[in-house]
């Protein structure tokens, strides 16, 4: 049995002159697809820039569907969502249809909620009350437009259970509401909810927050001993 000697050993653990190639041509190659990579990331930066500009310039639609590259862009769904919102003034169906779509695509992303928000108001706005209270959300009280309008959807499709304890807890605070609640606080009126002493305690606080324009007026449809201060 023969024995390998201190060269034969060498050679058996030093890289092979094709090998040495072989390394150097992989490394050249992964080094021309980064270069690609940035070109192809810069090219569709430019594209996104320009679509971008189409939008601001009220351009919704395409005739033709955005290519590849754009579709791959890494924030193109901000695109898409901002022609959704820019078409909302000429809502119907089917635009309403494709809204819904992405939204339930990208639930919980940042790119879905301003658009969610712009898409309930335009259902308010055309009293499309189903569709608004099938795809509205929870949400904090903040968002005081939103709030009564989902009130006043509630009471357009007489879901009345729980609705005056919602109503009347709004109505109660001390600021000046959108006119969206006006609806649902006019029903509570013909309800003989809001009595003089509810009146009056909003009056009283209206005033203690600083909001005099509001207290008076509150304070003028009460009798006469209860108005004064």
């Amino acid at each position: 049995m023969s024995r390998k000697t201190p060269e034969t050993d060498r050679n058996t653990h030093r890289p092979s002159f094709a090998g040495a190639l072989f390394v150097l041509a992989a490394g050249l190659a992964l080094t021309i697809a980064g270069v690609a990579q940035a070109g192809s990331d810069q090219d569709a930066a430019a594209a996104f820039k320009r679509a971008w500009a189409r939008v601001q310039a009220g351009e919704t639609q395409t005739a033709q569907p955005d290519p590849p590259l754009l579709r791959h862009y890494i924030i193109y769904d901000y695109l898409v969502a901002a022609r959704l919102r820019g078409a909302l003034p000429q809502a119907d169906a089917a635009l309403d249809a494709r809204i819904a779509a992405f939204l339930d695509a990208h639930r919980g992303q940042p790119v879905a909620e301003p658009l969610r928000r712009d898409w309930l108001l335009s259902l308010a706005d055309r009293q499309q009350w189903t569709d608004f209270l099938r795809h509205d959300e929870a949400r904090e009280d903040s968002d005081a437009e939103l709030v009564c309008d989902k009130l006043q959807a509630r009471l357009a499709l007489q879901q009345t259970d729980g609705l005056a304890a919602a109503a009347l807890a709004r109505w109660q605070l001390p600021r000046d509401q959108p006119s969206a609640c006006d609806p649902v606080f006019d029903w509570l009126k013909h309800q003989q909810l809001l009595s003089d002493a509810l009146v009056e305690q909003r009056a009283r606080a209206a005033l203690a927050a600083g909001n005099a324009r509001l207290g008076k007026s509150l304070a003028g449809d009460l009798p006469a001993a209860r108005a004064a201060p």
